[in-house]
């Protein structure tokens, strides 16, 4: 699947709210849950899934982006949940203006691949039993 976040004139697809779902479940961005327009972000945040579940973690069906990103990286490279928690952007899902605000800003895409870069360089941690 490929969307657009951009149209033909170089300007931004327009932010809008109550989209239909896409994505799958478990691996969807918090802004396909709460069916918001996605954006770059949401598909960094929904690849930081998928290296989680490829590197072990079991979440069953349950959506990643319910979980706190500590959570999820318990054992593996501190760069693991700093990449997960700049895709994100935050954790004060009560502020309204935070999915408007995270569509308008494109990702710091040198800093998410030193993160990367980072993790890939450190032997995981031992589980800590959360």
């Amino acid at each position: 699947m490929a969307k657009r976040f951009h149209l033909a004139n170089g300007e931004r697809v327009p932010y809008s709210e109550r989209k239909r779902f896409i994505g799958t479940t478990p691996y969807a961005s918090r802004a396909a849950h709460f069916r918001i327009e996605q954006c770059e972000n949401d598909d960094l945040e929904s690849l930081a899934y998928s290296l989680v579940k490829l590197l072990g973690v079991d979440t069953g069906d349950e959506p990643m982006a319910t979980r706190h990103s500590a959570s999820l990286c318990d054992g593996f490279p501190n760069e693991l949940q700093a990449f997960l928690d700049e895709c994100r952007g935050t954790t004060d899902l009560e502020d309204a203006s935070y999915f408007e605000a995270r569509f308008e800003r494109s990702p710091d895409y040198a800093r998410l691949r030193r993160l990367l870069e980072g993790a890939r360089r450190h032997p995981c941690r031992e589980e800590s039993g959360n």
